[in-house]
């Protein structure tokens, strides 16, 4: 599934509320099966929320392990469901399109359904005509508490990790919560001087990335003062990263040996391995950022539109920058924007960044 456009979202809201209301009429909530013998979960789109919500998958899979537990997401992020340390299943469900999501959940005859997204209104939908008895998250202002048999609170006064650990206490019984990624990846095909390697991950995705990009100017000062050090930077990102990262590497102007892209060379998996080897990261607010943190590697997290006690990283190794500018943290959900949305990320000086991976590069 991509991720929504700001047509597919309003068409959502705007249909998707009436329609939970409608159903929600008379209905008779469930209560959660003793011992389900199927149960999906449903993580459509971001790496980022699959590698947040892995503990819900992990916890399912303890707590009822007879059970066939199914993963439906999406295209874009199936790898970083394919790096979930649990035992499942998994399906590629398209829900842009309901009535085949519908019908696919319909298929698999769930007993139970757990729903990890906080305010689309399509699945909740499906969720709710599905059969299963369903979970979901209640969001304020979202109106999707109605379609769920076991609704739970939704806070953006809280981080999302926070928000994943109250629905795997809902449907797997109380318990610690912590992502769950195997170990172990594959090591890049590629040599890297891992000893002296700064991985920095420029280009968020899906609908905020402009506002969450920090500038190329900023990144090349970046790359400047590392490889004035002695270090080497290598550029991660998606093929369709590549020109940005090519505006970094020239206005940098250092050569191959002091920093490289990485674009499109290494898979999410072999990436996680040379995050592991590598002596830092640093990314902007986005899947990867979180990869990272689920690792335990020492990371700088760039925040600008979103606050780190919402969406930073959760990892004693990590250190969030946040940008100064008044309008920094409006994003709660991922949708929002802001009259100044530009101007957020650019408030972020490449100083301050640059001091604190001095300070971790030092003390490591």
């Amino acid at each position: 599934m991509a991720r929504s456009s700001s047509f597919q979202r309003n068409l959502d809201r705007t249909l998707g509320i009436p329609a939970i209301r409608v159903l929600a009429v008379g209905r008779q909530r469930r209560a959660l099966p003793s011992a389900p013998a199927r149960i999906g979960v449903i993580q459509p789109t971001a790496i980022g929320d699959a590698i947040l919500s892995s503990g819900v998958v992990k916890r399912l899979s303890e707590a009822f392990p007879s059970a066939a537990l199914w993963v439906l997401h999406g295209v874009s992020n199936a790898a970083a469901v394919a790096m979930i340390d649990a035992t499942f299943q998994r399906e590629v469900v398209g829900f842009g399109r309901p009535d085949k999501a519908l019908a696919a959940l319909q298929a698999k005859k769930f007993d139970l359904l757990v729903d990890l997204t906080p305010w689309p209104r399509a699945t909740a939908l499906v969720s709710r005509l599905s059969g299963a008895v369903s979970a979901g998250f209640d969001s304020f202002g979202q109106a999707r508490g109605d379609a769920f048999d076991l609704p739970v609170e939704h806070s953006c006064q809280r981080h999302e990790l926070e928000n994943f650990a109250a629905m795997a206490d809902t449907v797997a019984g109380p318990g610690p919560y912590a992502t769950a990624l195997k170990r172990g990846w594959p090591a890049p095909k590629i040599a890297l001087p891992f000893e002296r390697l700064v991985l920095a991950h420029p280009c968020p995705g899906g609908s905020q990335a402009g506002p969450k990009s920090w500038p190329v100017a900023h990144w090349a000062a970046f790359v400047q003062a590392l490889t004035a050090e002695g270090f080497v930077v290598g550029l991660t990102g998606a093929k369709a990263d590549q020109p940005t990262v090519d505006r970094i590497l020239a206005a940098a102007g250092r050569p191959g040996d002091q920093a490289l892209s990485l674009v499109g060379a290494l898979s999410l998996a072999e990436l996680a391995a040379a995050m592991e080897a590598a002596r830092l990261v640093v990314s902007v607010d986005t899947g990867v950022m979180h990869l990272a943190a689920a690792l335990e590697v020492p990371l700088i997290a760039l925040h600008g539109p979103t606050r780190p006690e919402r969406w930073g990283p959760v990892s004693k190794a990590a250190r969030a920058c946040v940008s100064p500018h008044p309008a920094a943290g409006y994003i709660n959900f991922g949708y929002e924007t802001h009259p100044e949305a530009d101007a957020v990320m650019a408030a972020l000086p490449p100083e301050q960044v640059i001091a604190l991976a001095a300070e971790l590069l030092t003390s490591a």
